[in-house]
């Protein structure tokens, strides 16, 4: 007789729990007079919001690796209370999609948020002097990053394997850009502000970088800097600049003109090599000491231009026939672009190809010169607005550049539903509209707060206020304005 044996095993399940401050470890520090966070249950899930206090005393600080690890936390509120937060305090929070850092913080330490892959944007308040390395390195969907404007410089690999992030603004406050910054990003257009001294070994190797304006205060590119950038097409390199290190532009596929400022006195190993697109190469000043495999495998048709009286070259220069007679000299119309560049198609290509007009500072009328429109699009100041020097709105949203620009806003975002609001608000407001009634040349008006997170969909917000205007037969116009 044959026997079945039914085997039991049990399964055990962690149920996971909305997250709250019973999940949380709080360690008295200070004398007990504070608290920190110093760890989270792995089966908090969802929205946290982490209090000010707890038993009556401020809780200031997170601490390392507080939350390391804990993948299903979806949202972190923080405290204004609290003023530290350690290294790896959010690593691996890969659920992770919003979270605020308070004003009072300092310092961004190590790895932070390494690893958050849904964490889509973030705003770093002014509070914050340093950014550790690899702060947000592997942030796969970090799309929106907005710098303090009191940043020392942009750590190793800060922002490294971020393949989500296009665009970003370097403040002025920024020195340097440290090894890997953006290494294998997407960052596409950027400029690199006065203020900055030094870009590092490999800070955008193998990045999707298009465009980098270099301001003249950069003295030292590091080696491989734009190493392997396939898309890079145009670069700004600074005027001090002396030496163009190893491998700075190898295998930059799209780079097909480069101009070398006359400061440049040292091209190294295989500085351009690799660069099959590249086809002209200008030499502002003398010839500088050349490296045997500094131009190996550029295109076949490259030429090498420079002045009639430059020094140091021969009928080639790096086995590249020269042309003594193309370096540009003049600017007719002082706007900081020379006459060669200025093609005068009304079709911005390159720095040397800018489509402008050479006899016209303004080839677009919007009252930005054609030398700061530098068509990056990333606005750094006043003399880099990053606009198209061609198209007197560059941002198509129905405002000038330079009127934006003048009143302090960028004038590569597109504010098109700002426009919007602005003329339906005033289409409400005409008398006899539904908004405003008019009785006995009275007007009576009526206000409703709103609120919104993206200026399009709106959310009503306290109560109604009524005010009565007079409104006689005359033709008037009314504005309002927020209450000192």
């Amino acid at each position: 007789m044959k026997f079945k044996t039914l085997l039991i095993l049990p399964l055990l399940v962690a149920s996971l729990q909305a997250a709250s401050v019973s999940h949380l470890t709080l360690t008295p520090i200070n004398g007990g007079t504070e608290y920190s966070v110093t760890g989270c249950l792995s089966n908090a899930y969802g929205e946290l919001d982490i209090p000010s206090s707890y038993i009556g005393k401020p809780i200031t600080q997170i601490g390392d690796e507080a939350f390391k690890d804990r993948s299903n936390l979806t949202k972190i509120l923080l405290p204004d209370s609290i003023i530290s937060i350690g290294s790896r305090a959010f690593q691996n929070c890969t659920s992770l999609e919003e979270i605020n850092i308070p004003l009072g913080i300092t310092d961004l330490p190590f790895e932070i948020f390494q690893n958050c892959e849904l964490l889509d944007d973030i705003l770093i308040p002014n509070s914050v002097t340093t950014v550790g390395i690899r702060a947000f390195a592997n942030c796969d969907s970090l799309q929106y990053i907005i710098l303090s404007e009191n940043l020392n410089e942009i750590s190793g690999s800060m922002l490294e394997y971020c393949p989500s992030l296009e665009f970003l603004t370097i403040p002025n406050s920024v020195s340097s850009i440290g090894w890997g910054a953006f290494r294998d990003s997407g960052i596409k257009n950027i400029s690199i502000p006065d203020g900055v001294s030094e870009i590092s070994d490999s800070a955008f190797t193998d990045s999707d970088l298009v465009s980098i304006y270099i301001s003249d205060s950069v003295i030292d590119i590091g080696s491989g800097a734009f190493w392997r950038c396939p898309d890079l097409t145009s670069v700004r390199l600074p005027n001090d600049l002396e030496i163009i290190k190893s491998g700075t532009f190898q295998y930059c596929n799209s780079l097909s003109e480069i101009i070398i400022p006359s400061s440049v006195e040292f091209i190294s190993n295989q500085a351009f090599a690799g660069c099959f697109s590249l086809i002209s190469i200008t030499f502002e000043g003398t010839a500088p000491q050349l490296s045997q495999n500094a131009l190996d495998n550029i295109n076949t048709n490259a030429e090498v231009y420079v002045n009639a009286n430059a020094s140091g070259f021969g009928s080639t220069f790096g086995g590249l026939p020269v042309n003594f007679t193309a370096v540009p000299t003049t600017d007719t119309d002082g706007d900081g672009l020379y006459d060669m560049f200025e093609t005068n198609t009304g079709t911005y290509v390159s720095s040397t190809d800018t489509g402008t007009d050479p006899n016209n500072n303004d080839s677009d009328g919007d009252g930005i010169i054609d030398g700061c429109e530098t068509n990056t699009g990333v606005y750094v100041s006043s003399t880099d607005t990053g606009t198209d020097p061609n198209l007197a709105d560059t941002s198509v949203d129905g405002f000038n550049d330079g009127e934006v620009a003048d009143a302090g806003f960028d004038p590569t975002i597109d504010y098109t539903n700002l426009k919007n609001i602005i003329t339906q608000g005033v289409e409400d407001l005409r008398i006899g509209s539904t908004m405003i009634e008019v009785s006995g040349n009275q007007a009576s008006v009526q206000i409703q707060m709103e609120e919104s997170s993206d200026l399009e969909s709106w959310t009503e917000i306290g109560d109604t206020a009524t005010m009565t205007v007079p409104a006689d037969t005359n033709t008037k116009f009314f504005r309002f304005k927020m209450a000192d």
